[in-house]
């Protein structure tokens, strides 16, 4: 049987101070969507690169990287990494969706795969760390029943093993939480590996909206790119 489904209709016109429109073959709607998924992919280059250099930068109380920002910086990564990758990748069906709807989906995450196919992006397409963090409240729900299991929350640490429980049978669970000797956040049995995923998102701004690439900064300490020895 064949399916046949109208395009969703479409505005009249798209005001806003950054660019939205950048392909009309698409249809406006799609774009307007798009540049979310854009707009997610910036701000966790952004959050990562202050993550590394709030890391750098400030001194370790017994292995804990203690700076202020540093929570909603790991929360913000985290929110982005899961908008990014439902708006760009996530083409499966939801419950009670209007076809319109899925079909846009579906022609949405062709074309970014069209222009992302030499690419691998193994972090942001993963499926269960999109869904980790897409629905954030019901993994919440489900690992926080967990008994004897204590939890570390949007915090940095040096190592997984840093603090151990000192009651025999407690374990010690990972939401939202930077690694900082491995670069990675573990969350609800995920890793993800921040510079990895940085490199991604630079690569898939380029291949769809060819924006430059954004320069790892230099952190403290670090040498200057062209520095000879």
């Amino acid at each position: 049987m064949t399916v046949w489904w109208l395009p969703m209709a479409e505005p009249s016109a798209i005001w806003s101070p950054r660019l939205i429109v950048f392909d009309r073959s698409i249809g406006l709607t799609q774009n307007v969507i798009l540049s979310h998924g854009r707009c997610a992919l910036q701000s966790m280059i952004a959050n990562i690169d202050r993550l590394h250099e709030l890391v750098a930068s400030m001194p370790r109380l017994t292995n804990v990287h203690t700076h202020p920002d540093i929570p909603s910086i790991i929360t913000n990564i985290c929110m982005h990494q899961g908008i990014a990758s439902t708006v760009l990748f996530d083409d499966s069906e939801r419950g009670k969706e209007k076809l319109t709807t899925y079909n846009m989906r579906r022609e949405r995450v062709k074309y970014i795969a069209d222009r992302c196919a030499h690419l691998k992006l193994n972090v942001l397409r993963d499926r269960k760390v999109r869904n980790s963090l897409a629905h954030i409240d019901e993994y919440i729900i489900k690992h926080m029943a967990v008994e004897n299991t204590g939890w570390f929350i949007d915090c940095a640490i040096a190592k997984r093993d840093e603090f151990l429980p000192v009651n025999r049978g407690m374990n010690v669970g990972f939401c939202r939480a930077y690694i900082s000797y491995e670069d990675n956040i573990l969350h609800f049995g995920n890793e993800i590996h921040l510079s990895t995923l940085r490199d991604e998102a630079n690569d898939v701004l380029f291949a769809v909206w060819r924006s430059p690439k954004i320069a790892q900064p230099q952190l403290p300490g670090q040498p200057l790119p062209n520095h000879q020895t």
